[in-house]
């Protein structure tokens, strides 16, 4: 796994063990971290981390480019020849995904989106190992990036509560890089009226841009004078002096604005020379804030720590949408990219950047030009190739391609000439040939449709989008890590290539309906999903899509439909096979998946093959909120605990099959993919692993 180290001032991105789970911790797989532009808050957090940011220039730069350009490998050797001495970690706030928890922990569970905080432990690494106390939950992963600031947001929430605010108190901020600014929103939020004060005019204009409106220059402003006439004399009621801030000989002065019993609060752990005699005339308060104090990262204390609180308390706002961190989390960088937001945050343009570990690293497998959908211009027609002609294929997916509004079929190609003409028979002016998929990228047919007995070769499919084609791929095709990471790689660098799966069991009827009910659910949910195919023959099993495995012809179409109600990323599967006898069986035949999703929602596919066909085919049950529905084959569907008017029977099954291709061409015309990239290969991931779990 990759982590971030400082060694001898310089940053470096290493490949390092992934740590190790203790019983009161809970490992993480992360997907946000938050580098705060402070370097008073790196000495705040631990003086061995002081001046980090102020020692990043080109050493940082070129270590960046040797992993961009020559791979983590031949990094680490560089490291080993040129920098010796002690490495440290950094970090200290970041938020993911729990994938494991000590035998001790309470609190959590696999798959539970978490916040974490502190040094040594929430580093910037792909995975992290953080005591229990130092963890609070996150509710929505929408909410996942903000939450990401929740190491800093609990130094800055503690510095308000220690503030004794109250509504309409006015109060002075001095230091506005990231701890600063934070603290001024939350006073903010709290009903104060916040002047916020610094020397560097970017963190001024970031500060108004921020929402902060009255804000001075203590270079080029005469701050207690100003002040002072503001309040007629008497004085503010606290100045909060963040960990950002050098204090040098402004103590006097900040004294002085201070009303008589107000309250300085430092979170600055630098040395001062307290002015007595003054604080002690106006009876000052004076408070220290210690955000990481002693004792804090051991488990032998209290079930919740008081940091704990503090965290749950800032990621609440965060939910509620009290608090905006627009400015914090839009500049988000992966690490490999670092050094471009450093450069920033050391012109001190930026408050600190979001570090993303879910962008993966591109290689340069295809050209970066966007790929644009280019509809055909002939007859105002939407020109369709498609591939495989078998006799399901005609019978079903023609007749449905042949209704498309604006759209004619223009070519078919098939590895049996005979089955190509006698498609191409039914709709005039259609061309038949003989051959693959790869005989496309000669013909002028800018829609290719991949039925799902044909062959699919991911190189065709990715040299077709090159070459502006739209490819609606009717099974899933992926059947290797090597074919996943490939075509990630081009979607990642293409997102708006137009590429479609024919996951059509989202679209159907039954499935629209249940839908909105799950949108709407305060709890997971539990789905049980019965696949009974009776017995398949060995004449079946080398026939259509049959031949490609039982997952990766049917079963994958249920899991992208799990993963569709469950609207949350799968984070475990778990597969247990029934190895049948008798000629021709295979494993792929029979087996239970289980898929939990981050959610909490669990989900269950039972696929046999050994069943008798005459109790049906597909079967869901579902159950939510007080409520169970159950739909048989997509011909009956009854709910109990809902509206009385759900409930309904259909005499034809509708599958989704005409929707999704009917809202595949709706979004070529808006060239809009009905299928995120996400869902692509989320779907295909959660296929391929239960694919090779059978096997």
């Amino acid at each position: 796994m990759r982590q971030l180290f400082l060694e001898q001032g310089t940053l470096a991105v290493k490949e390092v063990c992934q740590p190790t789970l203790d019983d009161h911790s809970v490992l993480v797989s992360v997907s946000f971290s938050f580098m705060s532009s402070g370097g008073g808050l790196a000495k705040l957090i631990s003086d061995r981390q002081r001046s980090i940011l102020d020692k990043i220039p080109s050493k940082v730069k070129r270590i960046a480019e040797l992993i961009a350009s020559r791979g983590f490998n031949y990094t680490s050797m560089i490291l080993k020849d040129r920098l010796a001495g002690r490495v440290f970690n950094l970090g200290h706030s970041c938020s993911g995904v729990v994938i494991a928890v000590g035998s001790k922990v309470k609190s959590f569970r696999v798959g539970d989106l978490v916040a974490c905080a502190g040094t040594d432990f929430a580093n910037h690494a792909d995975i992290v190992c953080v005591p229990e106390h130092l963890v609070v939950g996150v509710k929505q992963e929408s909410d996942l990036k903000a939450a990401s600031l929740t190491g800093v947001g609990a130094v800055a929430l503690h510095t308000v509560e220690r503030a004794q605010l109250r509504l309409g108190h006015t109060v002075a901020v001095f230091g506005l890089e990231a701890v600063g600014l934070l603290t001024a929103k939350l006073c903010a939020a709290a009903g104060c009226q916040v002047i916020g004060i610094d020397r560097h005019p970017n963190l001024l204009r970031q500060a108004q841009q921020a929402g902060l409106s009255t804000v001075y220059n203590l270079s080029q402003d005469n701050v207690a004078q100003i002040i002072n006439a503001l309040t007629d004399y008497t004085g503010i009621d606290c100045v909060i002096i963040t960990p950002d801030f050098e204090l040098k000989n402004q103590l006097q002065d900040i004294i002085s604005i201070v009303k008589h019993k107000g309250r300085i609060v430092l979170t600055n752990n630098n040395q001062i020379d307290l002015p007595t005699e003054s604080a002690c005339r106006k009876a000052i308060k004076l408070d220290f804030v210690t955000p990481y104090g002693p004792g804090l990262y051991y488990h032998e204390q209290q079930a919740q720590s008081n940091e704990q609180k503090t965290m749950n308390t800032f990621v609440n706002l965060i939910s509620a949408n009290k608090l905006n961190l627009d400015c914090f989390t839009e500049h988000e960088y992966s690490l490999e990219n670092l050094t471009n937001g450093l450069d920033l945050i050391q012109a001190k343009q930026l408050p600190g950047l979001i570090i993303d570990y879910q962008t993966i690293p591109l290689s340069p497998l295809t050209s970066n030009a966007p790929i644009v959908f280019v509809p055909a211009e002939l007859d105002q027609h939407l020109k369709i190739g498609l591939m495989g002609a078998s006799r399901n294929t005609r019978l079903t997916v023609m007749p449905i391609l042949s209704q498309i509004e604006d759209a004619a079929i223009n070519t078919v190609i098939d590895p049996d000439i005979s089955r190509s003409m006698t498609a191409s028979r039914a709709y005039r002016g259609a061309k038949a040939l003989a051959g693959n998929l790869s005989a496309f990228q000669h013909d002028d047919s800018n829609i290719v449709f991949i039925s799902e007995s044909a062959e699919v070769d991911l190189t065709d499919i990715i040299t077709l989008l090159q070459q502006n084609k739209a490819v609606f791929v009717e099974r899933p095709f992926i059947e290797s890590l090597e074919s996943l990471t490939k075509l990630e790689e081009f979607l990642q660098q293409h997102p708006s290539a137009q590429l479609c799966v024919g996951y059509a069991r989202r679209y159907a009827h039954f499935i629209q309906k249940i839908k909105p009910l799950l949108d709407q659910r305060s709890t997971p949910f539990m789905l049980q999903y019965r696949v009974n195919t009776g017995a398949i023959s060995k004449e079946q099993r080398f026939a259509d899509a049959w031949r490609f495995g039982g997952v990766m012809s049917y079963a994958a179409h249920i899991l992208d439909l799990f993963y569709y109600l469950a609207g949350s990323k799968p984070i475990a599967v778990s597969t247990e096979v029934v190895r049948a006898s008798g000629e021709g069986a295979q494993t792929s035949d029979n087996f239970v998946t289980t898929v939990s999703f981050s959610d909490g929602s669990v989900c269950t596919l039972l696929f046999t093959t050994l069943g008798n066909p005459n109790i049906g085919k597909e079967r869901l049950e579902l159950f939510f909120d007080s409520k169970t529905i159950i739909m048989t084959d997509y011909r009956n569907l009854t709910g109990f605990g809902v509206a009385p008017y759900f409930d309904e029977n259909d005499q034809e099954p509708d599958l989704g099959n005409t929707t999704v291709i009917q809202e595949f061409f709706n979004g070529l015309r808006q060239n809009q993919s009905i299928l995120s990239v996400d869902e692509l290969l989320i779907s295909a991931k959660l296929a391929l692993t239960v694919d090779q779990m059978v096997y």
